[in-house]
């Protein structure tokens, strides 16, 4: 039975990834993420990978067949997980995380990451994922179409928990297991 859901929302580069990759290898949480599963089905349809592709599938999937198309695929992934602790990574719609909080209730935390613009570019510029920006202006028209597509500054009004990332990796790890000792008691 999941004790705890930990949703996690962010702008491009703001260590959503890191931070369930993190709550997988070091606390044990079944992770899974909106961006995996949309992947996959683009890569099932044989699409291009590319950010737009899979923003426009995940927006036709919901229009399609209903704003909880994603979140639904994803609950239940997490309920089948027979895990105690589970991170979705990648909430972005109000609706994505609406669904999950009505799944899992007062189990369910929306974990906000904050980091700086220009500190997120340097980040995935490093990391160098494709379909990542190349330049600054790029990013904003990324986080422009995003917006345009799933409101999501609307998403991340609901957050009830945040967390600074614009430190070092350690600081960042140290964030998340303090929030961690202050829920799971």
């Amino acid at each position: 039975m999941v004790r705890l859901v930990l949703g996690l929302i962010g702008a491009i580069g703001s260590g959503k990834d890191t931070a369930a990759e993190y709550l997988r290898d070091k606390h044990s949480f079944f992770a899974t993420s909106f961006g995996d599963t949309v992947r996959a089905e683009v890569a099932e349809l044989g699409l291009e990978m590319t950010r737009e592709v899979q923003q426009n599938l995940g927006a036709q999937r919901r229009k399609e067949f209903g704003g909880d198309y994603w979140g639904n695929k994803l609950i239940e992934k997490i309920k089948s997980s027979n895990k105690d602790f589970a991170v979705l990574n990648g909430v972005r719609t109000f609706d994505d995380t609406n669904l999950v909080k009505k799944a899992f209730g007062e189990k369910y935390n929306l974990v906000l990451l904050e980091v700086e613009q220009e500190k997120r570019f340097e980040r995935m510029h490093k990391r160098n994922r494709p379909g990542d920006p190349t330049s600054l202006e790029e990013l904003r028209k990324q986080e422009a179409a995003e917006e345009q597509k799933f409101n999501f500054s609307e998403t991340v009004k609901q957050a009830n928990l945040k967390i600074n990332n614009n430190s070092s990796l350690e600081d960042f790890h140290k964030k998340i297991d303090k929030l961690l000792k202050q829920l799971i008691k």
